[in-house]
């Protein structure tokens, strides 16, 4: 993911926990928090719902992204409060269009996702 990302010129975070991400979204405002269900210690639903209390990450779009794809995980996901629920793998398209919905520059600038 990060690589995908990098790929478009956007800047990104990786947090090898949900804690680590927690703590990093309480001192840097972000954008967009791609979140997996499946974490060390938290799980993603825990951490979505903290992520949404949190001054500085409440208004932050969140998007799961994960391999589980029940329907109980998607409601579970969005009783947590993500704005968006993908489910591994990703269609490269369908996170194209995640990531100009949600990210300002790309919202203004349609051809800002071309490949250099």
């Amino acid at each position: 993911m990060q690589i995908f990302l990098q790929n478009y010129s956007l800047k990104t975070d990786v947090a090898e926990s949900a804690e680590k991400g927690i703590e990093l979204a309480s001192t840097t405002k972000y954008d967009l928090i791609f979140l997996d269900i499946v974490l060390p210690e938290m799980n993603g639903y825990k951490a979505c719902k903290l992520l949404k209390l949190a001054p500085t990450s409440f208004n932050t779009p969140v998007v799961m992204l994960t391999g589980k794809s029940s329907t109980f995980n998607k409601l579970r996901g969005v009783m947590a409060g993500c704005d968006q629920y993908l489910t591994k793998p990703v269609n490269g398209s369908r996170l194209l269009s995640v990531l100009k919905k949600y990210i300002p520059v790309l919202k203004k600038n349609k051809n800002i996702l071309r490949r250099k």
